[in-house]
């Protein structure tokens, strides 16, 4: 018997399960993969570390959530804040942001009454608090602020950072995440890619007593009295697993079609369905020439992307000798996966008027349908308690609101730990 099986081994499982292990709980990790971390660890491809979902890129470096997890357990992951925090290429010439709260660079090529309504938002956010979730941030921005630049660069910004546009981001959860950006200061590079993070978390589990199984599925489980009494595991290793208490990593839609939703009530069901995934596209780049200055290139004139990110100007062993490593991406903004990797591709030539000699495409990944950029798209998130009694959720379908990504798995993972210790103690 096991005090907590986790289903999914992504790094909200293996956060997770790491300060579990650390409480001298008994783990188990079941991850259907032969390999850990989900999303977010490195794919070796032509001497180059791409990763299988994430960018290398932490949202909040050293200051975020995930960072201060990382800390708390004790690793040691460097993560190497980028300086400048971006740069913003409009109309062909490039404004560094070296610090994210000193936006004026780009607040100075608006009109003298737009910057004075800027000044005037930020005054009403400060006092008032944050606008309604009920409109779009697209809405709530284009009745702010009238230059049209305005929606660019919140595209571009969010576009890179949430695969999403802006007409699809709630206004209030929109502007949350800006505080919180404002608040941590800038991103990070883990130094050695995502798998630096996701094999530090596995040896620590490990060494904590922790067990983790590989190319093992859960297929079913035993319900008695609104608790999972056992796990059905579709393994060479192991056929069943009885725990305390489970946390699934798998989403919370493929949670209720595993556990089977006559479990789960009406109210629940209609949260979870109302669930939609964030879709992107990532091109990775290889090149012998840098093109800008590390940190994230944001690219508001482009028609599709959002970002770039020239990753070895700031971890050169995420690429063979000699060479760069450049990631664009793109939110997926229609069901025509093919054309709009073309629309991507024509931003890059417009980028890069070089692109075709300077630059080898090493591979073009879309993230969609089973597997997203996000389970639940920025403000769609649903809590990590169940209708269950002992089974909870982590993972990119719970993020904690305005928190991003990995940041926003990680402080998601806090809130239930914290609800779990006061059932453990």
């Amino acid at each position: 018997m096991y005090n907590v099986a986790i289903i999914g081994a992504g790094i909200g499982g293996l956060l997770a399960g790491a300060s579990l292990a650390k409480q001298g709980k008994k783990v188990i990790i079941i991850e259907k993969m032969p390999y850990l971390g989900g999303r977010f660890t490195n794919l070796p491809y032509k001497g180059f570390q791409l990763s299988t979902g994430a960018v290398h890129l932490i949202p909040h470096g050293n200051r975020g959530p995930l960072a201060q997890f990382l800390q708390r357990l004790g690793l040691s992951v460097k993560i190497e804040d980028c300086k400048p925090w971006c740069t913003f290429r409009i109309r062909g010439k490039d404004y560094l942001i070296n610090d994210v709260s000193d936006f004026n660079p780009i607040i100075n090529l608006f009109p003298l009454i737009d910057r004075l309504r800027m000044a005037k938002i930020l005054f009403e956010v400060k006092l008032l608090g944050l606008p309604s979730n009920e409109i779009t941030l697209e809405e709530w921005l284009k009745n702010q602020v009238k230059d049209e630049l305005a929606v660019k660069i919140a595209n571009a910004f969010y576009g890179f950072a949430l695969s999403l546009h802006i007409n699809s981001i709630p206004a209030g959860e929109g502007i949350l995440i800006l505080k919180r950006v404002n608040d941590c200061k800038g991103s990070g590079v883990p130094i050695g890619g995502c798998k630096s993070i996701i094999d530090s978390l596995v040896k620590f589990i490990e060494l904590q007593g922790g067990k983790i199984l590989t190319k093992a599925k859960v297929v079913g489980v035993d319900i008695d009295n609104e608790n999972i009494t056992k796990l059905h595991v579709e393994s060479d290793q192991i056929s069943e697993v009885s725990a305390n208490f489970v946390i699934s990593d798998i989403g919370a839609k493929e949670t209720v079609e595993l556990v089977g939703e006559k479990y789960f009530d009406k109210n629940y069901l209609q949260k979870v369905e109302s669930i939609s995934p964030s879709a992107g596209v990532k091109i990775n780049i290889a090149s012998k020439k840098s093109f800008f200055k590390n940190g994230i290139l944001f690219t508001p004139d482009c028609q599709r992307i959002g970002g770039l990110i020239e990753l070895t100007t700031i971890d050169p062993s995420l690429a063979p000798q000699g060479q760069n490593l450049i990631i664009s991406h793109q939110p997926l903004l229609s069901t025509d996966i093919k054309k709009e990797i073309e629309i991507g591709l024509e931003d890059l030539k417009s980028l890069i008027p070089s692109f075709d000699q300077d630059c080898e495409i090493l591979l073009i990944q879309s993230y969609h349908n089973g597997w997203p950029v996000n389970r639940a798209a920025s403000g769609l998130d649903i809590g990590s308690v169940t209708p269950l009694k002992n089974l909870f959720l982590v993972g990119d379908s719970v993020k904690e609101p305005g928190w991003i990504d990995t940041e926003g798995v990680a402080s998601g993972v806090e809130q239930i730990l914290e609800y779990l210790s006061k059932i453990f103690y």
